[in-house]
């Protein structure tokens, strides 16, 4: 029954870290398939390399992720570790109390038949005791008598007294278990608590790490977005200048044609 209940709980903490597993793995593809459609669509909106700083700040979310989702996973895996731990000694602890358990009713089994056994002789030494007429004869039977049933006592004494130290044991070792599972939650809230810093730093760290990556994108797209304003106001100007030019000429030109005609008609 116990080895059953051992392999049905490893069974499940073997899923529970398939399932942290396949769920870290979903995680970090869902990421990484988030991360190339982006890119693919700033590669059609954009065609002078917005992409690229774009893919920066969502590789940067990618990435955060999936190592919080790594933190995550480890502690699980303490908690995990600690639970096999804490069923491991239980389990022993099962064990052991049943196989104790086991010997002792045998051994109370032992001991009530052998006392049965001398019980049962005193009562029939008793009826022939009764049967004695000689005075020194019953004497020395009521003598013999005495010793056995002193005997008797002292056997149920002896069961007495060993019942008195199993359950001592049995107390100290009900005493050494508490202090144990004191000790071992003591370990795992350690553990829970450690586990939550490094998340909450870890957390801070990436949090602080993706912005400054996405500030860092802002200030270059801000920056290419200016330099294309400024292209694009310098090819304004040049144009308008040229504009201006040919119309200047397209003038001259006319005023040519007409002083021209006028000399003609002169």
């Amino acid at each position: 029954m116990v080895a059953f209940a051992d392999d049905e709980r490893d069974e499940r903490i073997a899923e529970r870290r398939i399932r942290v597993r396949r769920r870290l793995k979903e995680l970090c593809d869902s990421e990484r398939s988030t991360q190339t459609v982006v890119g693919a669509e700033n590669n059609v909106s954009d065609g002078n390399g917005a992409s690229g700083a774009i893919g920066l700040g969502e590789e940067s979310v990618r990435q955060a992720r999936c190592e919080m989702a790594e933190i995550v996973s480890t502690a699980h895996s303490a908690v995990t570790s600690w639970e096999v731990n804490v069923g491991k000694n239980e389990n022993e602890r099962r064990e052991r109390e049943e196989r104790l358990v086991d010997e002792r009713r045998q051994k109370r089994r032992e001991e009530l038949k052998a006392n049965e056994i001398k019980q049962g002789a005193i009562e029939l030494r008793f009826e022939s005791i009764y049967k004695l007429n000689a005075p020194h004869e019953l004497k020395k039977s009521l003598e013999e008598q005495e010793q056995q049933c002193k005997e008797l006592i002292a056997a149920k004494d002896r069961l007495i007294e060993l019942l008195r130290e199993q359950l001592e044991e049995r107390e100290e070792e009900f005493v050494a278990i508490l202090q144990r599972n004191a000790a071992d939650v003591n370990n795992l809230v350690a553990e829970m608590r450690g586990q939550t810093e490094k998340y909450l730093d870890a957390y801070t760290s990436q949090l602080r790490e993706v912005e400054a990556t996405y500030e860092n994108e802002r200030k270059e797209y801000l920056t290419r977005c200016n330099e294309e304003i400024q292209q694009l106001m310098k090819l304004r100007r040049t144009r308008e200048t040229e504009y201006r030019k040919k119309r200047e000429d397209e003038i001259m030109e006319a005023q040519r044609k007409m002083d021209d005609k006028h000399r003609g008609n002169c």
